[in-house]
């Protein structure tokens, strides 16, 4: 055949369904579908049977999820009824796949057996991809290009076959297959398709030799899901890394092994796909409630999507913190789940293997009996200022707070600490009667780049001002304790946030405290509550961003305070919480830090 073909660079679409991409010849070729949707077309010359489906409405090669929330790409599935009888045969049909998952790129195959079939298969001596072809108005369109050698499939010229296609395109997310197949499901797979429906192809004596060097090969396509190299599995005695994931569910803030010394640490990978894991959870749940008192702690690994853990979360309760998306399992060496790895008081390795080991349950008993002496959290005369430490600042003279407690205040350092470099402070006024717990703040910076710090509210009992309404004179003197400790926090970049009470300490501060506090500070995020009380103007052209549910009873007050905050030329923003009434989700964390960074670190003073 001679013509010029369609290519990934440019053609235009008149072009791209008479002539086809890749030199398919699609002048001699059969049409099986042409719709709005998809365009199928087969031919075949004595080695080879080769398909070519345009997917018209799919110009994008995006990775979509799974409902469990695995990652997964563009994919389809050709599939061959050998012998014609409109049924499945046993070990004689094939279905042929394109990228049936990301880790599993170009033409792979499976056998059917009379109960079930093969794993997916790739050694198929054929091959194929999925392109995007760039069409002339600049738009790209999907073409899906099959070539199956006659030998391997054991199919000869002159007999007919039976054929179907189906497309399934991850965003926009759609399937759509040539025998016009229905189904009230949302989404269906190939072995839904009836083999009564396929066409029939009768394969072409004769036919002239189709070249086909020319269709692309997609078996090193989609690198960018391959999953990094595991290391060797990690040895007894040995201390792990940082426990890392992309996002964190039942946990407020992502924890580190730098904070949890001093407990035992069970850690679990594990997938909603794994049955065994999946059995295990509720026993997990029970060592959690028996031992967290005695210092347990239990945190699950997986590298699905949080989207996919929530969704399995709504039917399986899990009582302790996942990391969601994390690639940890490889820095552990990890090559089948469930794996369990247990880590003891002095932050070393114990013991590692399946749920179901018998030396498991003393190991733990005995992790639990150490005792392992770790220096006191509260002693501030020297405290650890090392990457990840967490210490309480103690302050007796300034008597209880306003939960009735001695006065304390919490301190994290950045994980990504130095002393050489100035570092902005982060300060969280917590919401109800107060806290010195600065774990809203790690999960808020994602415990990088801020010294956090939480501080209380004055106890009111004495008559005296308290609450949301303590006095500039309290803070002060925690503000001035703490500097002195961590003498490298940036002076120009401190940054307040609260939120319910401590939204309405922020904006009683600005308005009450003679403006010591729009000098110490610099950003403000006020949340849940707080209205407009005098001293605006002092902060004229500063960054404030305001935090509130949109379902919250308290916003009409927010809404006063954005239209005096504009008054005051004060550069504002509001962030309202989707579907949310008084609280403050987890979820928009990220986008608060991206404020965060973006007016207090990298932004001009």
């Amino acid at each position: 055949m001679t013509g010029k073909r369609a290519n990934a660079q440019t053609a235009s679409i008149e072009n791209l369904r008479t002539e086809g991409a890749f030199g398919f010849p699609a002048n001699l070729a059969t049409t099986l579908c042409d719709s709005d949707d998809l365009r199928v077309q087969v031919c075949n010359d004595e080695q080879s049977l080769v398909v070519q489906a345009i997917v018209w409405k799919d110009s994008s090669d995006a990775l979509g999820e799974t409902s469990d929330g695995r990652a997964i790409g563009d994919r389809s599935s050709l599939l061959i009824d050998v012998d014609f009888d409109e049924k499945q045969t046993a070990e004689l049909d094939r279905t042929y796949s394109l990228n049936p998952w990301p880790v599993r790129p170009g033409l792979q195959y499976t056998i059917p057996y009379k109960q079930g079939s093969s794993h997916i298969l790739g050694d198929s001596k054929g091959h194929g991809s999925i392109r995007y072809v760039t069409v002339s108005d600049g738009k790209k369109v999907r073409v899906d290009s099959y070539v199956i050698p006659l030998a391997e499939i054991k199919a000869e010229t002159g007999k007919p076959i039976g054929i179907a296609f189906m497309a399934t395109s991850a965003s926009p997310e759609f399937i759509v297959n040539s025998i016009d197949f229905t189904t009230d499901r949302q989404r269906y797979y190939a072995f839904n398709l009836p083999y009564k429906d396929f066409d029939v192809v009768t394969l072409v004596s004769g036919a002239e030799s189709i070249d086909v060097s020319k269709v692309p090969s997609g078996r090193k396509d989609q690198k960018r899901a391959e999953k990094p190299k595991v290391k060797p599995l990690l040895k007894i005695g040995a201390v792990p890394g940082a426990l890392t994931a992309e996002q964190w569910l039942n946990t407020d803030s992502a924890p580190t092994l730098k904070s949890l010394k001093g407990k035992v640490v069970l850690i679990d990978f594990w997938a909603t796909w794994c049955v065994p894991c999946v059995a295990g959870i509720p026993h997990l749940n029970e060592l959690y409630e028996k031992h967290k008192d005695e210092g347990l702690q239990i945190i699950g690994f997986t590298d699905q999507s949080r989207k996919g853990i929530e969704e399995f979360q709504k039917n399986v309760k899990m009582d302790y913190p996942v990391g969601v998306g994390s690639e940890l399992g490889a820095e552990f060496g990890v090559k089948g789940l469930p794996h369990l790895f247990l880590i003891g008081r002095d932050g070393k390795l114990v013991w590692e293997g399946l749920p179901n080991d018998e030396a498991f349950e003393k190991t733990l008993a005995d992790a639990l009996d150490a005792n392992v002496e770790t220096p006191a959290e509260t002693n501030h005369d020297k405290p650890s200022l090392d990457p990840g430490a967490t210490f309480s600042l103690d302050f007796p003279k300034l008597g209880k707070t306003w939960r009735g407690e001695s006065t304390k205040a919490g301190v994290y350092i950045p994980d990504d600490y130095i002393s050489e470099k100035k570092f902005p402070l982060f300060v969280w006024f917590g919401g109800g009667a107060g806290t010195d717990d600065p774990k809203k703040a790690i999960a808020i910076t994602g415990g990088s780049g801020f010294v956090c710090l939480a501080v209380p509210y004055r106890s009111d009992d004495d008559g005296e001002s308290g609450g949301w309404q303590t006095p500039w004179s309290f803070y002060k003197t925690i503000f001035d304790k703490l500097e002195s400790i961590v003498p490298n926090i940036d002076s120009q970049r401190r940054v307040c946030g609260g939120h319910s009470s401590g939204g309405a300490a922020i904006m009683y501060q600005i308005g009450n405290s003679e403006e010591s506090f729009q000098d110490y500070f610099f950003a403000f995020m006020p949340g849940g509550a707080g209205w407009p009380m005098g001293g605006l103007a002092t902060i004229k052209g500063r960054p404030m961003l305001a935090l509130m549910g949109e379902n919250d009873k308290r916003l009409p007050n927010f809404k006063k305070l954005e239209e005096e905050a504009r008054a005051a030329e004060i550069d504002f923003q509001l962030l309202l919480f989707k579907d949310t009434g008084h609280k403050m989700p987890a979820e928009y964390h990220g986008e608060i830090r991206e404020w965060m960074v973006k007016n207090v670190v990298t932004r001009d003073r």
